[in-house]
């Protein structure tokens, strides 16, 4: 089974990927364009997704080779990239980040991949933004005067937007960034009141 979708939460990703294990799959492969490859299986698979970045290749080595002693295959990821996806058999050992430290660790890591993707995408739209009067393609619109202005104005206004779709985009991992930001607020919290 073959199924393309796009996430900007990997924490979102990891619990659809659970979602689509849980019925009888594995999760064999993950492209770059976002298709998600299953195979049916009798065995039950958890994946975990993890963020590790600015690792040297003999820390990245020594990352993989003890994910691999854990049981845990990598599906995606690289060094370069940071967000990598593990698959295993369950088998009560779940957790990528099994103690408190590790999983403030993770979900500052993942604060940290959600600001960098909100900057990638700022940095795309700051030096690509035309001016306001090019986003609207109609002929003579800015010389249109009264109810026909704002008629032609608004038609087009929807055109525009999904054409400024970048917006969009900032916006979603803005929200995904401060939910990632209060899950570690939240989790940092609980640590200091159980200690």
């Amino acid at each position: 089974m073959r199924i393309m979708k796009l996430f900007l939460d990997p924490m979102k990703e990891e619990q659809w990927i659970n979602s689509i294990l849980r019925q009888g799959y594995r999760l064999d492969k993950k492209s770059a364009l976002c298709y998600y490859t299953f195979t049916e299986t009798n065995d039950a698979y958890i994946v975990r997704t993890d963020y590790q970045d600015y690792l040297t290749v003999k820390d990245y080595t020594e990352y993989k080779l003890i994910h691999h002693d854990l049981g845990w295959d990598l599906i995606r990821g690289n060094r370069i990239e940071g967000l990598h996806i593990w698959e295993k058999l369950i088998d009560g050992n779940d957790e990528l980040n099994s103690d408190d430290q590790s999983k403030l660790s993770y979900f500052k890591r993942m604060m940290n991949y959600t600001s960098a993707m909100i900057f990638i995408f700022l940095f795309i739209l700051v030096f690509n933004y035309p001016k306001l009067n090019e986003l609207f393609l109609t002929p003579g619109l800015w010389e249109m005067k009264g109810s026909l202005f704002w008629k032609a104005f608004l038609f087009e206004l929807p055109f525009v937007l999904l054409r400024q779709s970048f917006f969009i985009v900032i916006a979603i991992d803005a929200y995904v960034f401060f939910r990632s930001y209060n899950r570690y607020k939240k989790f940092k919290d609980e640590i200091v009141n159980n200690s």
